[in-house]
């Protein structure tokens, strides 16, 4: 049986190179470990998250973890914001160590208003028709965007 390797903009990775790079910036922990030791729980919750992210499908990553129940890889991915700063470092360097194309978070405070941020827009966009998505878009956020550009080009030159 081969392994399944997701490919994003050009990088080929497999949910082995990421648990194995987890596993050396961890200190040698095991991933698969049924420990409940909150750095083994952390590891998991950022190895489900690089997943998820690189765009393995769940069953991809639960054949990962052969042992644990299926819902694993959904509630360690939707609970990601709950991380320590140590667990971001580590998140962060995964990302750089094996060139990743993922966007990498500063601080747990960027991490934290993001999450927040995704889990209004996701209520939202599910209550809306596609006329008045549009129009959010649109309207919105493209002025919005364009508005924040404009600003930070106007802060850089009068820097």
């Amino acid at each position: 049986m081969s392994e399944k390797i997701a490919i994003i903009k050009n990088v080929e990775i497999s949910a082995k190179t990421i648990s194995e790079c987890l596993s050396r910036l961890y200190g040698g922990i095991d991933l698969k470990s049924k420990s409940r030791e909150r750095k083994y729980a952390y590891a998991r919750k950022v190895f489900c998250r690089l997943c998820v992210e690189m765009g393995f499908e769940q069953k991809e990553i639960l054949k990962y973890f052969r042992e644990y129940g299926r819902d694993l890889v959904t509630y360690h991915s939707k609970t990601f914001y709950m991380i320590k700063g140590i667990d971001l470092f580590v998140y962060n360097a995964c990302i750089e160590e094996m060139n990743l194309p993922l966007r990498k978070y500063p601080n747990m405070r960027s991490l934290r208003f993001t999450e927040e941020v995704e889990r209004i827009s996701y209520k939202l966009m599910s209550k809306l028709n596609k006329k008045e998505l549009e129009f959010l878009d649109e309207y919105v956020i493209n002025k919005y965007i364009k508005w924040k550009d404009k600003k930070s080009s106007y802060f850089v030159v009068n820097r």
